[in-house]
């Protein structure tokens, strides 16, 4: 790195051994590494041990302030566009873009595009299509978001079929006849061709409500058309409410079980399946009575779900209600570094609102850092617990890792909600960044009194407007407290 730097400080016509700037190098090269160790640190570590059980609380959390310091599409790639797939030099502020938000299809408008010039392009071919991007372009894939580099043949990306972009969206919503549904299914059903529900009932209006969505529900991948869900895993949504569960235990018991006198028993060759569900009740997997050795049970307690029944933890939620109802994952199947052209490729950042996120070919991608300038600003994180709550020292430390990498403060913004999200399962998360960007300080529009604010609001702050309006008003700036 310090060679780079020499190199980069003669492009600039100096000279690298004169006086006041031969330790240069070795200077840059430390502050490179420190403004981006947050790529070396790790969110388990950081919050070892500082997630503490307190049943009782569940009122907001707030940590104010939280300073922090951080450091794009081919011209002819498409976009897809609300009014019609675009080449990103025809995106214009104004232009109302596809994307997908938590799995659902959504549309968010653009209010920004800048324009830079390079000479690295990454092709991505997956099973969905293919797209061209910068190295560092962010897309969501099934571990979470990668720069385009980092992906590797297999990886699954976040996708959806364009051409069904357009067509009414049905809403799941969670509930005991969800959980039914999915257990009765998972017992009884077929899964043909990775597209086809099979399941008979006696009403055909709710086998035609059902036959569309359960693929994805499952996780399942394509299978022939005699196959029934040997694949099938506890999915996580029912952990959700404790209706959903409900719901999932009596469809399974119809479908494969059987009544006993102070419960039921669930029988099943899916040992996967049983293994997750008896972990999840705190009750063993056995053989059943008949003693085939491919055949195993799990009895179900009438009052699984009360807390301290035989020492157990009954009913405790694990997940939030998230199906991706529009969206599945194609595989990548090829990256592939496009040859240095004798002229430099046009490129476009595109920003867009309420949600920073865009289409490139149906796959779910994030507008890019365009510039190694720093930002700088603070950072408000609010939670409301649900029995989880957080050392507050440590919602310092989770909005330091994240800032001191490779940033857009959308993606910052996303990120530091995301993973709290992720560590507590709260109620919901409220956090909002205010940044300088010494790109528009610098460079470009030279701006001085700008500053750029983002949001990101889950759960309750985004459900309920009282509670986001009360954490929008706490953060307000005041004197200092005393």
């Amino acid at each position: 790195m310090k060679e780079l730097v020499r190199q980069l400080l003669r492009e600039l016509g100096e000279d690298p051994d004169r006086e006041g700037l031969g330790n240069t190098p070795e200077r840059v090269e430390t502050a490179l590494r420190f403004l981006t160790s947050g790529y070396r640190a790790d969110l388990g570590e950081i919050l070892n041990g500082a997630v503490f059980t307190e049943e009782k609380y569940d009122e907001m959390v707030l940590v104010k302030d939280i300073d922090f310091y951080s450091l794009c599409v081919p011209s002819r790639q498409l976009v897809e566009a609300v009014d019609g797939a675009k080449r990103a030099c025809e995106v214009a502020p104004g232009d109302r873009l596809w994307t997908l938000e938590r799995g659902r299809i959504r549309q968010t408008e653009v209010t920004a595009v800048t324009v830079r010039r390079t000479r690295d392009l990454i092709q991505v071919r997956t099973g969905g299509g293919s797209f061209r991007v910068t190295p560092d372009h962010p897309v969501m894939t099934g571990y979470g978001w990668r720069e385009a580099r980092e992906l590797k043949p297999g990886m699954p990306i976040e996708w959806i079929n364009p051409r069904s972009l357009r067509r009414p969206v049905a809403e799941p919503r969670p509930g005991y006849a969800l959980g039914s549904v999915l257990g009765a299914t998972a017992a009884d059903g077929r899964i043909q061709d990775g597209r086809r529900i099979n399941l008979t009932v006696r009403a055909q209006p709710f086998a035609e409500t059902c036959r569309e969505k359960f693929s994805r529900w499952f996780g399942l991948p394509e299978q022939g058309s005699r196959s029934k869900t040997k694949a099938f895993r506890l999915p996580p949504v029912v952990t959700s409410s404790q209706a959903t569960m409900e719901g999932l235990l009596d469809g399974y018991c119809d479908g494969d079980g059987y009544r006993a006198r102070s419960g039921r028993f669930i029988v099943s060759t899916k040992r996967e399946f049983l293994a997750e569900l008896g972990d999840y009740l705190g009750t063993p997997v056995s053989l059943p009575r008949s003693g085939r050795s491919d055949c195993f049970r799990v009895c179900v307690s009438d009052p699984w779900h009360q807390t301290g029944w035989y020492a157990k933890h009954g009913f405790h939620r694990e997940s939030e209600f998230y199906v991706p109802s529009d969206s599945t994952y194609t595989p990548v199947v090829t990256v592939e570094h496009l040859g240095r052209p004798k002229t430099p490729y046009t490129v476009y950042s595109i920003t867009c609102r309420p949600y920073s996120t865009f289409l490139l070919a149906g796959h779910l991608t994030h507008n890019c850092e365009h510039h190694l300038i720093p930002f700088f600003g603070k950072a408000h994180v609010a939670y409301i617990p649900d029995r989880k709550i957080l050392g507050l020292s440590k919602l310092a430390r989770l909005v330091e890792m994240f800032s001191r990498r490779l940033q857009v403060q959308e993606r910052l913004t996303t990120q530091i909600a995301q993973s709290l999200q992720d560590a507590l399962l709260p109620k919901g998360v409220g956090v909002v960044v205010e940044a300088v960007h010494l790109c528009m300080l610098m460079r470009g529009v030279e701006k001085q009194n700008s500053k750029a604010v983002t949001s990101a609001m889950l759960g309750v702050f985004r459900e309920h407007q009282a509670t986001r309006a009360e954490f929008l008003e706490l953060i307000k700036t005041r004197g200092p407290v005393i």
